[in-house]
């Protein structure tokens, strides 16, 4: 169980609004977090660091004055959240994540996703069947199949 509740569309939201525009800087970004975080249902500095990652996932790169590093890492939810949007992610995300390693092998996250319906279908919409790799993706990397279904269903 996780210690933190996880981002819900409207934080997700907020941050690509702040960080879709690909000239920011450290500056400006800061100027703008500052102004959304009255809106925003965490700290400031979790906008904050939300919208970094943000703008890595987008542009595949960080935004002027903030030091390079790893964070791609901690960006799945972003880059799921841009895709299940219908948005773009950046070339330089999209080779990372083709070198991250499943948590789940392919195999047992099939195995979980297909128990999981078994046990629920009665409930499942029928379109849940067209979503099917997006949720085997999902359990792969270490979401349970209940918080996978449920980005499929809410998921354009």
């Amino acid at each position: 169980m996780p210690r933190y509740e996880p981002l819900n569309h409207e934080e997700l939201d907020l941050a690509y609004t702040i960080a879709k525009h690909s000239l920011l800087n450290d500056h400006e970004l800061h100027k703008q977090v500052h102004e959304m975080s009255a809106v925003y249902t965490r700290s400031e500095q979790s906008l904050y660091l939300l919208t970094i990652r943000m703008f890595y996932v987008l542009h595949g790169k960080m935004p002027c004055g903030i030091a390079s590093c790893d964070w791609y890492k901690a960006s799945r939810p972003v880059a799921q959240y841009l895709l299940f949007r219908g948005l773009s992610i950046s070339d330089e995300y999209k080779e990372h994540m083709a070198k991250e390693k499943p948590v789940v092998s392919n195999e047992d996250a099939r195995k979980l996703m297909s128990e999981y319906y078994k046990e629920n279908k009665t409930w499942l919409p029928d379109t849940i069947k067209n979503k099917r790799e997006l949720v085997i993706d999902c359990i792969e990397h270490g979401t349970s199949p209940a918080e996978a279904f449920k980005k499929a269903i809410t998921s354009v």
